[in-house]
């Protein structure tokens, strides 16, 4: 618990004592920081000004600023800098999947209306469309999610024909009971690794 001092006029001669005062018992705190063992903590420290603080007892207190988080300490605190090094490290060494690596809105004539990470979209033949990645998929095992827009009152399904890393072939049919390949506006969504 930090101590709070008064000053009035009254006190204006003890000034220079006062000041040593509260300097032993900051110094105090200082020493007992320097000598405590994190192992065998059973109390806790308070500290009026943490910016009195040097590096070297900074860090070899209870801070820590390790990229890799290499220490596993249970007593330490880490960075902000640090844990966000952490943090983008390891979404780049899985290669993160949670969000859409590519997307795209067809017209029925094949034209892209919005996209992203998409090359070029042809269509090759009715109800067939050819959507090149701009940048390829780690395999061709990647997910997809496809929607179709019908005129209303009709039924249309829109179907993966062919998938590889860089591509991956649509084909769109019309009907219920005897579906008939044509050209129907769809969008698709693509999550895996790139």
């Amino acid at each position: 618990m930090a101590t709070t001092y008064t000053v009035t006029s009254s006190f204006a001669a003890d000034t220079t004592a006062l000041a040593s005062e509260v300097n032993q018992n900051f110094t105090d705190v200082l020493t007992a920081l320097n000598s405590f063992d994190a192992a065998n903590l059973t109390g806790t420290i308070a500290l009026a000004r943490i910016s009195d603080l040097t590096a070297t007892q900074m860090a070899s207190t209870f801070f820590l600023d390790q990229d890799a988080m290499t220490s596993d300490s249970a007593t330490a605190v880490s960075s902000q800098q640090a844990i966000k090094a952490y943090v983008t490290a390891q979404i780049a060494a899985q290669g993160d999947t949670r969000y859409a690596r590519g997307w795209v809105l067809v017209d029925t004539d094949g034209t892209d209306l919005a996209s992203f990470n998409v090359t070029s979209v042809t269509r090759s033949s009715t109800g067939t469309y050819v959507i090149t990645w701009n940048t390829d998929f780690g395999s061709a095992n990647y997910a997809v999610a496809l929607s179709n827009y019908p005129a209303p009152g009709e039924v249309a399904i829109a179907v993966v024909d062919a998938q590889a890393a860089g591509t991956i072939t649509i084909s769109t049919y019309k009907g219920f009971e005897t579906a008939i390949k044509a050209d129907v506006k769809f969008s698709l969504v693509a999550f895996g690794a790139q």
